[in-house]
């Protein structure tokens, strides 16, 4: 990550308060990182995030952009991504580094973290290419605008429960919640459209259940 010099230094947000005991959750301390970024009833812009607000857990946390309807590539990945794929991910899409039973999944919760939008919260697995032992984990997606004003970029947070071995690992993803952001419909700020991109339709799997809040506009 690169950070900003030029007053950015206004939108960094402590962790320290988002600390629950002496443990801390990466998947909370990002989700309340990003509802601290919110103004209002919006969303956070991508170019609010500062890596100095998340120096305790960056190695955890990764942010996409949707370059198409259900394709979304890594901009950002810490060390965790780099160790369970076994290689750089940068510029990659997330859903490569997921079993093909796999991949639909994943294309599914990313376009619904992105036009729901929604928070995501799902239960994975790391499968070993070799004969190591798999590796559960769990990951969250939070929706961001671009600067443009579109809901294209997802800020997110990779935990796993177990050491990983000295080898490559294809996820799996498994129970999915789905939390809305909005109780109502959400109408983003009007795109430039010589930009704009049309959203593809969310099929709910069958694993994925739908939450709602009473403090989703919190």
């Amino acid at each position: 990550m690169t950070h900003r010099s030029d007053g950015a230094s206004e939108n960094i947000i402590p962790l320290d308060r988002f600390r629950l005991g002496q443990k801390v959750n990466p998947l909370r301390m990002v989700e309340g990182y990003w509802s601290a970024l919110r103004t209002g009833n919006d969303l956070p812009k991508r170019s609010q995030i500062n890596p100095r607000g998340l120096v305790d857990v960056l190695e955890h946390v990764f942010i996409l952009e949707r370059i198409a309807p259900g394709v979304a590539r890594f901009r950002i990945a810490g060390s965790d991504w780099t160790q369970l794929a076994g290689m750089e991910v940068r510029g990659m899409p997330i859903s490569s580094f997921f079993r093909s039973t796999g991949r639909q999944d994943m294309t599914s919760a990313v376009e619904a973290c992105l036009d729901t939008p929604a928070i995501i919260e799902a239960d994975l697995k790391a499968r070993s290419l070799q004969r190591a032992p798999d590796v559960p984990g769990r990951m969250v997606l939070l929706p961001m605008l671009c600067d443009m004003g579109r809901v294209s970029r997802i800020l997110g947070a990779i935990k796993m429960a177990g050491p990983l071995a000295s080898d490559a690992y294809r996820m799996e993803l498994g129970e999915t919640s789905i939390k809305p952001v909005f109780q109502s419909t959400y109408t983003a700020p009007a795109p430039n459209r010589a930009f704009a991109e049309a959203p593809a339709p969310f099929e709910r799997q069958p694993r994925i259940k739908l939450v709602y809040s009473a403090e989703e506009d919190a």
